[in-house]
């Protein structure tokens, strides 16, 4: 996985700012063609804050080359 990450520049002020992240998924090193018919793999992504538990920001299919796009505000 690829991820962009900009921030901007009331985040560095330390102001709440917003942080663009855009993955791309590459796919499974090893497929087997004949273990399913569907042929997207189950992603999740989570963010673990400072100090805290992990939560899941994405869960969903995805065939090798999709991306997905996610948005987050920072507490910052």
């Amino acid at each position: 996985m690829t991820q962009t990450v900009g921030k901007s520049a009331n985040a560095a002020r330390g102001r709440r700012g917003r942080v663009q992240v855009t993955m791309c998924y590459y796919g499974a090193p090893l497929r087997l063609d004949c273990d399913r018919i569907d042929r997207r793999d189950e992603i999740i992504v989570e963010q673990q804050p400072c100090g805290g538990n992990a939560v899941v920001v994405y869960s969903g299919k995805l065939l090798p080359g999709g991306e997905i796009s996610l948005s987050f505000v920072s507490k910052v």
